[in-house]
């Protein structure tokens, strides 16, 4: 057990030391998957964590009378609201080993931590030692792929992939929001290994329809020319009717004289065979009545 000594060096390298996880990985294939290991949950059941497999899984230590309890627990909740249904799962270990600040049964600590925080998502464990000879072999194995000694309580957080193996770790000094954009990224990575939400996955299954993104494409473009086209026709019907009115009606305003005179003129052609001018489509006209007034 870590002495008192110890525990104020530590708290004091939170406090004020850089305290920024600067190592990388060092796990190895020899060392087996995350998978593979096992631990006893808050109720006392031996929860294998072959359950986990396929998640992005972060790991921390906690307490709960830290100084830092209520801000880490807190954010933990955000996080697990936030992401657990994207495949994320968060795994809390109590320890007791820093100045004896997780001193309750495990009956306690999980009555009091859900009591606070009810909408918190974790996987909750039993008490363990993360530091010394009596070490869990879960940390055991996180120390191993990415060394170093715990340093406090909620200090470290590694995440693990989706596939198995550990990713990052993270000491206290380094924000949240920097564990949150790695673990977007983690998921992200899951979700193309086809570990996403179930929302996520009927987004997928529409999407792998045979072309349907782009036959919903072709029918609204195809929809949208016809109605052109339907514009197109009604729109010539209309001047072509106001051509014809104009023509028999004889009116010239400078507005349509133009066109007055063209729509006369070629059905005073058609019906006289006269040349196509102003005048012979007047008399054209004329003609054309003065006929019918005999008629």
């Amino acid at each position: 057990m870590f002495s008192v000594l110890s525990g104020v060096k530590n708290a004091l390298t939170v406090s004020f030391g850089k305290n920024k996880y600067e190592g990388s990985t060092q796990w190895t294939e020899e060392q087996g998957l995350f998978w593979s290991l096992a631990a006893t949950d808050i109720d006392g059941h031996e929860f294998p964590f072959e359950q986990l497999k396929g998640n992005v899984c972060l790991v921390i230590n906690v307490a709960c009378k830290c100084g830092f309890t209520q801000a880490s627990y807190t954010k933990l909740e955000q996080l697990s609201q936030k992401y657990s249904d994207k495949g994320l799962r968060i795994l809390c270990f109590p320890s007791n080993q820093f100045l004896s600040q997780e001193p309750w049964t495990e009956a306690e600590i999980k009555e009091w931590v859900m009591g606070k925080w009810p909408n918190l998502k974790v996987n909750m464990f039993s008490k363990i030692d993360v530091n010394g000879e009596s070490t869990h072999p879960v940390y055991v194995w996180l120390k191993k792929a990415l060394p170093g000694d715990i340093i406090w309580n909620f200090s470290s957080k590694f995440l693990i992939g989706a596939n198995g193996t550990p990713i990052a770790r993270f000491e206290k000094n380094q924000p949240w929001s920097e564990i949150e954009v790695r673990i977007k990224e983690a998921l992200e990575e899951a979700n193309g290994l086809g570990t996403c939400s179930k929302d996520e996955k009927k987004e997928e299954h529409v999407d792998e329809n045979p072309g349907s993104e782009k036959m919903q494409s072709s029918a609204t473009d195809s929809t949208t020319e016809a109605t052109k086209t339907e514009e197109t026709t009604d729109a010539t019907t209309t001047d072509t009717t106001a051509i014809d009115a104009t023509a028999t009606d004889a009116t010239t305003t400078d507005a349509t004289d133009e066109t007055t005179t063209e729509a006369t003129t070629t059905e005073a052609t058609t019906e006289t065979t006269t040349e196509t001018t102003t005048e012979a489509a007047t008399e054209g006209v004329e003609t054309e009545e003065k006929s019918n007034e005999v008629a």
